[in-house]
């Protein structure tokens, strides 16, 4: 008996071993850009960025990067990153890289955008005041982008000296998916 339930062991693994492995489109497209590199670098650069770029979007709405910074970002990931000290009526200037955006044909090629709700928090969680469609953000671009830059800034005006949270909750144009990011901060005089 051990002779069979080794034999069928053996058997059931070559089977498992046997068995195509099932690749997305994101491995497709990675798989296919190695086949270029050497010959064609740049196409290979272009269909990784496209098999990326899709593989990102059919995630949900998703912000992989936020943070305060000290003034305008340059660019995409070129931002001088800051505390969370502000002193009363200085703006609150958030750099945010979303991902996840569904895409649509545009006139540029295709086109994304979220809408951006804002709440500020006491310390305790307690909502102090909040303004839906705080900011529209619009992408027109040639294909789609595995991520965009976004530059979320607040003034608190009138809000005193303390501890207190801003949290922003963003909704995909061109689908149903939301996120919220939230950021810690304080006032001082």
């Amino acid at each position: 008996m051990a002779i069979c339930k080794f034999a069928s062991n053996i058997i059931f693994a070559t089977l498992l071993l046997a068995s195509p492995a099932v690749a997305g489109p994101f491995a497709e497209g990675a798989a296919q850009a190695e086949t270029v590199a050497g010959d064609d670098p740049v196409k290979a650069a272009k269909e990784a960025r496209a098999a990326a770029a899709n593989f990102i979007a059919a995630l949900p709405i998703n912000v992989g990067n936020i943070t305060f910074v000290s003034g305008a970002p340059e660019g995409f990931g070129m931002y001088d990153a800051r505390d969370a000290v502000f002193k009363t009526d200085e703006p609150l200037v958030t750099y945010a890289e979303i991902g996840g955006l569904d895409w649509k044909e545009g006139v540029r090629g295709v086109t994304s955008g979220f809408t951006a709700d804002l709440q500020l928090l006491g310390a305790d969680g307690t909502v102090l005041a909040e303004q839906a469609n705080f900011g529209t953000f619009s992408f027109n671009a040639v294909a789609p982008l595995q991520e965009v830059m976004a530059v979320l800034t607040l003034t608190a005006n009138g809000i005193g000296a303390g501890d207190y949270k801003v949290r922003y909750i963003l909704k995909d144009i061109n689908s149903d998916d939301t996120t919220s990011i939230e950021q810690d901060f304080k006032i001082t005089e």
